[in-house]
């Protein structure tokens, strides 16, 4: 937080984000039913959106620890809030890999 900020260093983080995330991980989705024994289930909705809230266990134990925040952000910047826009924004992102999946299903 001290240092200055090298060249593109947000820009790139903020893309990797969403390329690494929103492409990457939302394949593990489809991929623990294609590769375990496992039932595809019928309505994708509630299982995406608890995939997506289990999803936040990468920001918390690994994302913040890494910037030196510790585990769930605890010593993060003074004034940000940790816990709950995680959850948010990943259980929308897994809501919404459920319901793509889901008008997929719909379509074949």
């Amino acid at each position: 937080m001290k240092s200055p900020e090298t060249l593109f260093e947000s820009r790139l983080g903020i893309a990797f984000h969403y390329i690494f995330g929103g492409g990457g991980v939302a394949l593990v989705y489809p991929a623990w039913f294609a590769y375990t024994d496992f039932a595809f289930p019928d309505n994708q909705i509630g299982p995406g959106l608890i995939f997506g809230a289990l999803s936040v266990g990468l920001t918390w134990f690994l994302q913040y620890p890494c910037f030196g925040f510790g585990v769930f952000g605890r010593r993060g910047p003074e004034g940000s809030s940790t816990i709950l826009p995680p959850i948010f924004l990943h259980s929308l992102y897994g809501l919404s890999i459920g319901v793509v999946l889901q008008s997929r299903l719909q379509v074949c």
